[in-house]
């Protein structure tokens, strides 16, 4: 029985190891081999540890207690800020993020939002919003 399995594990290793080589190291399934193999797996190497990398400072982010000061957002007028300075989130909804993690909103008229409140386990409180246009 051990015979077997080993056999069949070393088809199966065998077809991984040629589809993987038929797909990425030879050229358009042709015995030429591609020149920048190399760097087309130290680019997707790259991308994969600067995507993973951001995930986990948004995660960090998130759970960052500067960057839970939802309660300062009322307190400028969105008037007394330029025009230029908001940037767009969605339809009828801009926003303007100071450099002390204030974010301040500007909410045109007729724009539909939903907030959710979500309690962390560590008894933070996040507000959600989710922005629909009319």
């Amino acid at each position: 029985m051990k015979k077997y399995f080993m056999i069949t594990l070393a088809f199966l290793g065998a077809f991984i190891i040629s589809n993987y080589s038929i797909n990425n190291i030879f050229l358009a399934k042709s015995p030429k081999v591609n020149p920048y193999y190399l760097a087309n797996l130290q680019n997707k190497i790259g991308r994969s540890v600067n995507s993973f990398t951001f995930s986990v400072s948004n995660i960090a982010r998130i759970f960052n207690k500067k960057s839970q000061t939802t309660s300062n957002i009322a307190n400028v007028s969105p008037n007394s800020i330029p025009e230029n300075f908001f940037k767009s989130i969605s339809k009828g909804v801009s926003a303007y993020e100071k450099g002390n993690d204030e974010v301040i909103l500007k909410i045109e008229k007729g724009t539909i939002y939903r907030e959710s409140i979500i309690q962390l386990p560590d008894g933070k409180q996040v507000i959600i919003r989710d922005y629909t246009g009319e």
